[in-house]
C-alpha cells in the first residue's frame, strides 16, 4: 500500500493510475497515465524522484513488485547485507579487481546513487587502486577488458543500461549492485550483488537503506582486498 500522508491530491490520482494499470496488466506509459490524470509527463517524473526514484521506470518497476512476498523482507539494513552478499562473489571481485590493479576501475550510477561510487574510489585510492566516475560515454566505449561497477538501486535505469549495451563488445567485467534481483543491469552483468531493505522506500516514508548497505558492502570489498594485499607483502 502506498502512503498518501506527503502527497497532494494529484500525485496521489497518478499513484492510482498507475497501480490501476498494473492491476490490468496493462503498461503504464507515462504519456497515458498523464492524459488521464490531467498532469504533464514533467509532473510525473518529478513526483517520481520526490519519492526517491531517478524516473518514472525506477517508480513502475517498485510499483509493480512491491506487494510480492518473495520480493520484499523486513530484515534490517545490516542483516540483509549479511544474507544477500555471497562470499564467492566476494572473492571473484576482488580477484579481478586485484588482477587488474593498474587499471583504473569505472563507475556507473546516478543521483544519490554517486555517493557510493564517490566512497568506493575514495577507499579503493587508499589501497591505489584507482576508480573513475562519470566517465564520458564516448571514452567508456573505448575502454576493453575493464572493470565496470553500476550503483542503481532498481537495477532499470535507461541511462545506465544505454551505456551498458553500447559497451558489451568491449568485453568489459560489469558488476551490478542494486535492491531487485532479475533486473536489466543484472542480466547485462557478470554478476549481482542484491542488497536493501527492500520493503523499505520514500512511498511509504519509511527510511531508504540502499546506499547505507551499498556502503557497507563497500566495506566487506575493501576489507577483502586489504587481507589479499596483505598476503601478498608478506
Amino acid at each position: 500500500m502506498i502512503n498518501n500522508k506527503h502527497l497532494n491530491i494529484n500525485e496521489i490520482a497518478v499513484l492510482a493510475a498507475v497501480e490501476e494499470s498494473i492491476k490490468k496488466k496493462e503498461r503504464p506509459l507515462i504519456k497515458n497515465i498523464a492524459k488521464q490524470t490531467f498532469v504533464s509527463a514533467a509532473y510525473i517524473i518529478k513526483l517520481s524522484k520526490k519519492l526517491g526514484f531517478s524516473g518514472y521506470s525506477e517508480l513502475v518497476f517498485f510499483m509493480k513488485h512491491q506487494n510480492d512476498s518473495d520480493f520484499f523482507t523486513n530484515t534490517s539494513p545490516t542483516d540483509y547485507v549479511e544474507y544477500a552478499y555471497y562470499d564467492k562473489k566476494m572473492e571473484d571481485i576482488c580477484t579481478e579487481i586485484l588482477k587488474k590493479k593498474g587499471q583504473p576501475i569505472f563507475f556507473l550510477s546516478m543521483g544519490l546513487a554517486d555517493i557510493a561510487s564517490e566512497y568506493m574510489i575514495r577507499r579503493l585510492a587508499v589501497l591505489n587502486i584507482y576508480g573513475y566516475i562519470g566517465t564520458p560515454e564516448e571514452h567508456l566505449l573505448k575502454v576493453e577488458n575493464a572493470i565496470i561497477i553500476v550503483i542503481s538501486s532498481s537495477g532499470e535505469n535507461k541511462d545506465l543500461i544505454h551505456l551498458i549495451k553500447n559497451s558489451q563488445y568491449m568485453h568489459n567485467n560489469v558488476y551490478t549492485i542494486t535492491k531487485f534481483p532479475n533486473t536489466t543491469l543484472g542480466d547485462l552483468s557478470k554478476d549481482v550483488f542484491t542488497i536493501g531493505d527492500l520493503s523499505k522506500t520514500l512511498l511509504d516514508s519509511s527510511p531508504n537503506f540502499f546506499i547505507a548497505q551499498t556502503i557497507i558492502l563497500i566495506e566487506k570489498i575493501i576489507y577483502l582486498l586489504q587481507q589479499r594485499l596483505l598476503a601478498v607483502e608478506k
